[in-house]
C-alpha cells in the first residue's frame, strides 16, 4: 500500500504484526458483526486492511518496527468519524499509534474522553440521583471511616459554594430581567437567566433560601448530606445543551447527553429505542471511572463503551496494555 495512503489514514500503526484472529477480536468490540474478507476485516461499511510492514518514519520514529492497518470507509458511517475511532481503538488495544492526515497520536495519552453507559431510555434526574446516591454509599462503606470523613468535609464545602453561587446567579438574573427589555416591552433572556432556568432543584432551593450560611449547611441531616455528596446536580456548561445535567460522584463527573449516531457496539439496544442516551463519565483515574461505569451499567441495564465506542466488559479494557 502506498506510503501516502498510510499517512493520510486513518491508520493504526502497530509495534508488531497482529494475527488476523487477534485483529478480528478487537474489531468485533466495535462491531460484533465484523467479518473476515480475505486478509481484510469488514465492519459496517468500513474495511480494515490487512497489516503491512511500513517504515518507522510513518510515526516519526516513535516505533522501531511498524505494521500498519489502514481503515477505509466504503459506505455511510454509523456515526461521524467511525473510521478514525476504529483506527484509534485498534491502536490503543494493540499498543500502537494512530495516524490520520499526517498527524501521529498516541491514543493512550488522549484524555479528551472517557467511557459511557449507553441506555435505550433516558433516566429522569431523580432516578439517576437515587442510583448514584446508592452507589456512592456503597463506595464509602468499602473505603472506611477516614475516607468517609474526608469526603463529608469536601462535600460540605462544595454544597455551600453551590448554594451561594446559585443564589447569586438567581439574583443577577432577576435584576437583568427587570432592566433588559426589547422594544415591545418583553423581557429578553440573558446568559445568567438561561443558566438559572436550566438548573434543576438546586436552583429552586437557592431562590427560596438565598442566604444559606455555614451553620445551616452543618445542620443538615446525615441523610441529606450523603445524597448531595453522591450526586450534586449543577447546570451544564461548555458545549452541552441546557437540558443536559452534570452530576458528580466524588471526583468523577457525569454528563447525560443524547448519543449521536448508532454505534454498532450497542446495536442490541436499537430495536428498543428510537434515540439512545449516553451517560458519559470523566475522571483522572481510569480504574475508578471504569468501576463506577460497570456498576452504573448494572443498575440501569445499559452497555458500556469507551471513548471510541468499543464495548467494555472489565475495568482493564480502559487501561493501556502492558
Amino acid at each position: 500500500m502506498a506510503k501516502r495512503r498510510l499517512r493520510t489514514g486513518p491508520t493504526a500503526a502497530l509495534p508488531a504484526k497482529p494475527s488476523q484472529a487477534d485483529l478480528l477480536r478487537v474489531v468485533r468490540l466495535a462491531d460484533p458483526e465484523a467479518r473476515e474478507d480475505g486478509g481484510d476485516i469488514v465492519a459496517v461499511d468500513v474495511r480494515v486492511h490487512a497489516p503491512v510492514e511500513a517504515e518507522p518514519e510513518l510515526v516519526g520514529g516513535e516505533l522501531e518496527q511498524v505494521w500498519a492497518c489502514r481503515v477505509v470507509a466504503e459506505g455511510p458511517l454509523p456515526f461521524d468519524y467511525f473510521d478514525r475511532y476504529l483506527a484509534e481503538g485498534i491502536a490503543f488495544r494493540l499498543g500502537g499509534l494512530s495516524v490520520c492526515r499526517g498527524e501521529v497520536s498516541d491514543p493512550a495519552d488522549d484524555d479528551r474522553g472517557g467511557p459511557a453507559v449507553i441506555l435505550p431510555v433516558r433516566p429522569t434526574a431523580d432516578e439517576l440521583r437515587t442510583v448514584l446516591s446508592r452507589l456512592e454509599g456503597d463506595h464509602r462503606a468499602e473505603t472506611g471511616d477516614s475516607d468517609d470523613a474526608a469526603d463529608a468535609s469536601a462535600t460540605d464545602a462544595v454544597t455551600e459554594n453551590a448554594v451561594t453561587e446559585n443564589a447569586a446567579i438567581a439574583d443577577v438574573a432577576t435584576a437583568d430581567a427587570d432592566v433588559d427589555t426589547d422594544a415591545d416591552g418583553d423581557a429578553k433572556p440573558d446568559a445568567a437567566t438561561a443558566d438559572a432556568d436550566s438548573a434543576p432543584d438546586v436552583d429552586s432551593e437557592a431562590d427560596s433560601e438565598p442566604e444559606t450560611d455555614a451553620a445551616t449547611v452543618d445542620a443538615e441531616t446525615d441523610g441529606e448530606a450523603e445524597a448531595e455528596a453522591a450526586a450534586e446536580v449543577a447546570p451544564a456548561g461548555g458545549d452541552t445543551d441546557q437540558d443536559d445535567f452534570l452530576y458528580t460522584v466524588g471526583d468523577i463527573r457525569i454528563l447525560v447527553v443524547p448519543e449521536k449516531g448508532r454505534p454498532p457496539a450497542v446495536q442490541e439496544l436499537l430495536p428498543f429505542a428510537t434515540e439512545l442516551t449516553a451517560i458519559e463519565l470523566r475522571g483522572d483515574d481510569p480504574a475508578k471511572v471504569g468501576a463506577l461505569a460497570l456498576r452504573l451499567s448494572d443498575e440501569l441495564n445499559g452497555l458500556i463503551v469507551d471513548r471510541w465506542r468499543f464495548r467494555i466488559d472489565a475495568v482493564e479494557d480502559l487501561l493501556p496494555p502492558g
